[in-house]
C-alpha cells in the first residue's frame, strides 16, 4: 500500500476478499476491505489509519479488525503492517489472516456481544425462523420497517417486508436454504425492501445458515446492504452519459477522445462528417485527417499534433481544410490533458468547430479598415501605418527608401464631363495600371481624391526614378473605353528620397511633405512628368 492506495496484492486476498482478479483490487483504496463501521461504532476507516500511522518505519504492528468481502459478508480478521522506506515514499506491507467468518448459530445469535455489533452497522441483519418468521431484526433495518422494532418480532418477514411480485422467487430460496438445498451465501440478490412509508428500497442480500447445538437448522440470517441510492446515481449517470451523447450529436462542434500513445480515437462526434465532409477513416485515422488540411497550413498542423502526443499540453490552433468538394473552411481546434491520480496526462479531449463565417467576417472587417472602397487598394491611414513599419525596417538593413506622389492630371474635368461614375471607373482602371508595374514588396495607396502614393524600399534612386516614369507613361498610353467613351488622361509625379532629407522621426511625415512639394513643381511646370524633390524647393 502506498499513499492509502493498493498498489500490489496476492491471489490469496483476491480469494479471500471474493473479487475476480486483482485488478478489481489493485487502485482502490483501503475502505473497499472495510465495513463502513467496526463493532466499537468507530468509522473503519478512520481506526485503520489511525492504526497504520502509528506503524514506525521498519516496525510491524498485529490486530484483530473486522473486514467486509465483495459480496458484503463480514468477517474477522488478523492483520499485520510492517513499514519501509522506498526513496521519497513509504510502502505498507500488510497481511490479511481470517480468523472466522461470522458463523451464525443460535448461540452466538443469542449473544449480547453480537446483537451489539451487528445493531450499530450500517448494514441490514434479519434473522428468521424455518417458518419466514422474525426473530431478530437490527436498527438499521427495522427503523426502516417500523417505528419500533418490537412489533417486527414475530411477524413474517415476507408478509411485511417485501413486495408481492418479489415473494415468490425469494420464498423459493428461502425453501432451499432450510431444506438444505442451496449452500449459504451461494447466492447474492437484489431485492425490493417495502419500508413503513410506502417507498420500494433495492437492497443486495447474501444468507447464512441458523444451526441449533444438534446441527439442525432452524433458519436463516440475512445480511443486506442498501443499493438504492447507488442505483439512483447509476440511472442518474445513465441518463447524464445519454442526454451528454444526444448533445454531441447535435452540436456543431466536433468532440474527440484519444488516449496517449495510441494513435486511433477513441471517439469522435457525427459534426466531423458534416464539417469535413466526409466520415472519419477509422484505418487511416490521423493520415487521412492530415490530407484535409491545407498545404499551407499542414507544418503547422503537424508540429502542434506531434507536441499534443508528447506533451499533452493544451493547445489552440487555427488552420484551413479542403473538402472532398474543393471548398476551404477554416477550423478552430482546443486540446486539453486528462490526468490520472498520478498527475500524468493519459487521455486527451478535444473540440473542433467551423470558423469559417467568423474569418470571413474577420476579413471584411479588416477590408474595411484598411483599403479604400472604390479602388481596392490601402486607404490612407493603413498606408501611412505599413509604411511606417517598411521604414523603419529599412532604416535599420540600411536599404534606400523611395516616396512617389501622383495625381491625375484635369481630373475634376473628367468628372464635369462624363459624371462620377466614369470618374470613379477611370480611378480604378489607373490603380490597376500603377499596381502591375509594382513588385510584391511595394506598396500603393490612395492618399486623397484623385491622388495616390507608393513606397519603394531598396531600389536606388535612378531606379526608383525608372519605376515612376515607367507608371506615367504607360498612363499616358492609356485609351480608357468606359461607357462608350474613349477617355485619356495623364498624371504627375513627385518623387523624394529618405537619403536626401532630414528625418529623425515621423519620416512617413516628410516623405509625404516633400514628394508632396515635388508633385506640386510638376504640376506648375506642366504637368505630366516626374519631378525629384531637391532642397532648392523649400
Amino acid at each position: 500500500m502506498q499513499n492509502k492506495k493498493i498498489i500490489e496484492c496476492n491471489d490469496s486476498i483476491v480469494n479471500l476478499f471474493n473479487y475476480n482478479t486483482k485488478k478489481d483490487i489493485i487502485g482502490g483504496f483501503s475502505f473497499i476491505l472495510f465495513p463502513k463501521h467496526q463493532p466499537n461504532g468507530m468509522s473503519s476507516v478512520v481506526e485503520f489509519h489511525k492504526i497504520l500511522n502509528s506503524v514506525k518505519n521498519h516496525c510491524s504492528k498485529t490486530f484483530n479488525f473486522v473486514c467486509i468481502k465483495n459480496n458484503f459478508i463480514e468477517f474477522e480478521a488478523e492483520i499485520s503492517i510492517n513499514k519501509y522506506p522506498s526513496g521519497n515514499d513509504i510502502l505498507s506491507f500488510i497481511s490479511i489472516k481470517c480468523i472466522s467468518d461470522f458463523t451464525y448459530d443460535k448461540q452466538l445469535l443469542q449473544s449480547e456481544q453480537f446483537k451489539n455489533y451487528i445493531d450499530v452497522s450500517s448494514n441490514y441483519f434479519v434473522a428468521l425462523d424455518n417458518t419466514g418468521k422474525i426473530n431478530f431484526i437490527n436498527k438499521s433495518l427495522g427503523s426502516i420497517l417500523a417505528n419500533e422494532d418490537k412489533y417486527l418480532i414475530g411477524k413474517n418477514w415476507f408478509d411485511i417486508a417485501l413486495p408481492f411480485d418479489d415473494r415468490i422467487s425469494t420464498l423459493n430460496i428461502f425453501n432451499d436454504l432450510i431444506s438444505g438445498n442451496m449452500k449459504e451465501n451461494e447466492q447474492i440478490y437484489a431485492q425490493s425492501l417495502l419500508t413503513k412509508t410506502g417507498e420500494k428500497n433495492i437492497v443486495m442480500w447474501s444468507n447464512s445458515i441458523l444451526k441449533d447445538e444438534k446441527g439442525s437448522i432452524i433458519g436463516i440470517l440475512s445480511s443486506g446492504h442498501d443499493i438504492t441510492d447507488k442505483l439512483q446515481i447509476q440511472r442518474q449517470l445513465m441518463e447524464v452519459e445519454t442526454n451528454f451523447q444526444q448533445l454531441l450529436e447535435y452540436i456543431n462542434e466536433i468532440f474527440w477522445v484519444k488516449n496517449i500513445g495510441n494513435s486511433n480515437l477513441l471517439y469522435i462526434s457525427t459534426a466531423y462528417e458534416h464539417i469535413f465532409g466526409k466520415k472519419w477513416d477509422c484505418k487511416n485515422g490521423i493520415d487521412d485527417f492530415f490530407a484535409s488540411v491545407h498545404p499551407s497550413d499542414l507544418n503547422n498542423v503537424k508540429s502542434s499534433y506531434e507536441k499534443l502526443v508528447k506533451m499533452g499540453s493544451n493547445s489552440k490552433l487555427e488552420f484551413r481544410i479542403i473538402k472532398p468538394d474543393n471548398s476551404i473552411r477554416w477550423i478552430y481546434s482546443r486540446t486539453f490533458p486528462v490526468k490520472d491520480a498520478q498527475n500524468k496526462i493519459y487521455r486527451i479531449l478535444g473540440v473542433a468547430e467551423d470558423i469559417t463565417k467568423r474569418k470571413n467576417l474577420q476579413d471584411s472587417l479588416f477590408k474595411m479598415a484598411t483599403t479604400d472602397y472604390l479602388t481596392g487598394s490601402y486607404n490612407r491611414q493603413h498606408f501611412i501605418k505599413t509604411a511606417e513599419g517598411y521604414i523603419s525596417y529599412a532604416r535599420s538593413t540600411n536599404e534606400s527608401v523611395s516616396f512617389l506622389m501622383l495625381d491625375i492630371d484635369y481630373f475634376k474635368k473628367v468628372n464635369d464631363t462624363y459624371g462620377h461614375s466614369i470618374g470613379d471607373e477611370v480611378l480604378k482602371r489607373l490603380v490597376e495600371s500603377c499596381v502591375a508595374v509594382l513588385g510584391e514588396n511595394d506598396i500603393f495607396g490612395r492618399i486623397g481624391g484623385e491622388e495616390f502614393a507608393i513606397l519603394l524600399t531598396g531600389y536606388t534612386k535612378k531606379n526608383a526614378y525608372r519605376i515612376a516614369e515607367k507608371i506615367r507613361k504607360k498612363i499616358e498610353k492609356l485609351d480608357l473605353k468606359i461607357q462608350g467613351h474613349i477617355i485619356n488622361t495623364t498624371i504627375s509625379i513627385g518623387m523624394s528620397m529618405l537619403s536626401e532629407i532630414q528625418c529623425e522621426d515621423d519620416c512617413i511625415r516628410c516623405l509625404l511633405n516633400t514628394a508632396d512639394k515635388a508633385l506640386y513643381k510638376a504640376k506648375n511646370t506642366g504637368r505630366n512628368k516626374t519631378v525629384i524633390y531637391s532642397s532648392t524647393m523649400e
